[in-house]
């Protein structure tokens, strides 16, 4: 049995269905509205794989947002693993540059010192020249078949049968007394010895010309006061490394 409503809620009810049935004829009013096509945010979505597919990142819609309010997510902190390694990757590169700068400057020059350099005549008697080779060399070159130096060879090989001295026992006899009495000349310079002329060659440098002048100076010495020679190989001979 329906109880009666009094008129108080009559009225409350009335009113509800009147805001309902106008409700209902809105929305039927309503019903052939167009509506945006969302056919759109397929062809976002197909671009959005294809970024994917490209390898590109894709940025989420929120982080979008972010970005136009100059906002951007905070970089992951690195743990100390990646930071040491990136230390070291630095270091290493570092390195790796001051090397590359260092031979650089060394070819540099090189080059420059190849350009500058000249053919010379720095000193010259009977059988000892000095001069540069306009490749970067001073060269002393001993010539050991002329008749003075001849003579004296013939002497040392009576006293010594070792001693038959053609250029390579110049060497083996000049390499033993420069060690003996000049080491920094002996470190110095490179021999070239033939069969019939001896040659030591020095980098182009002032100190180096300097000791080219000191080493011919010695060979001069022993050559004009040869019984030091002689002395040298009766006491010493079985030391000197004979060809």
């Amino acid at each position: 049995m329906q109880r009666k409503r009094k008129g108080n809620d009559r009225q409350a009810y009335q009113s509800h269905i009147k805001r309902q049935e106008a409700y209902e004829r809105g929305w039927l009013d309503d019903a052939d509205e167009e509506y945006p096509d969302y056919g759109e945010a397929e062809a976002y979505d197909t671009e959005k794989m294809a970024g994917l597919v490209r390898g590109q990142p894709v940025v989420s819609g929120y982080e979008a947002l972010e970005r136009r309010r100059g906002r951007r997510k905070p970089p992951r902190k690195l743990t100390r693993r990646e930071k040491r390694a990136m230390k070291k990757a630095e270091k290493m590169n570092e390195k790796l540059r001051r090397e590359q700068e260092k031979a650089e400057k060394k070819a540099a020059k090189k080059e420059a010192k190849l350009a500058t350099t000249e053919e010379r005549d720095i000193f010259a008697n009977e059988y000892v020249q000095i001069y540069t080779n306009g490749s970067g060399n001073i060269v002393l070159l001993f010539q050991n078949e002329v008749e003075k130096t001849l003579a004296i060879g013939e002497q040392m090989n009576e006293i010594n049968e070792e001693a038959y001295m053609n250029g390579y026992n110049w060497d083996a006899f000049f390499n033993y007394y420069l060690a003996e009495n000049a080491p920094d000349i002996l470190e110095s310079m490179e021999s070239d010895p033939e069969a019939g002329s001896y040659a030591a060659y020095f980098e182009d440098t002032a100190e180096n010309e300097q000791k080219a002048k000191r080493f011919a100076d010695i060979i001069i010495s022993l050559i004009e006061n040869e019984e030091e020679i002689y002395k040298i190989l009766r006491e010493k001979g079985d030391e000197i490394e004979w060809d």
